[in-house]
């Protein structure tokens, strides 16, 4: 069976919605945090169109995550064209993951 990568997306957000304790939700971006200190837990992606300024956004994502004192990562969809979003993030630092596409 062949599930449309977007309907994985979704299912995966949705199921990340019901764990975190905070959601940070702007711009596009959607920020999970469930709570526990780990960057694999804990992580930012694009789910929608960005809407602003780029360092903006990234900036109001770390205000986010260290106002909750945890560490995060951002996950890279190969479903999206995050070419500038993922050499703005190289060029701060920040843990990036690239989600696999089926």
């Amino acid at each position: 069976m062949n599930i449309p990568i977007q309907s994985i997306h979704k299912t995966q957000e949705y199921f990340l919605m019901a764990l975190s304790k905070e959601i940070y939700e702007k711009k596009g971006i959607t920020a999970f945090a469930p709570g526990m200190s780990d960057p694999n837990l804990n992580f930012a992606m694009q789910t929608g169109d960005k809407d602003g300024d780029l360092e903006i956004i990234i900036q109001d994502v770390e205000k986010f995550y260290g106002g909750l004192h945890l560490s995060w990562g951002w996950m890279i969809s190969p479903s999206r064209d995050q070419t500038d979003l993922k050499a703005a993030l190289e060029k701060r630092g920040t843990n990036l993951w690239v989600a696999i596409q089926f």
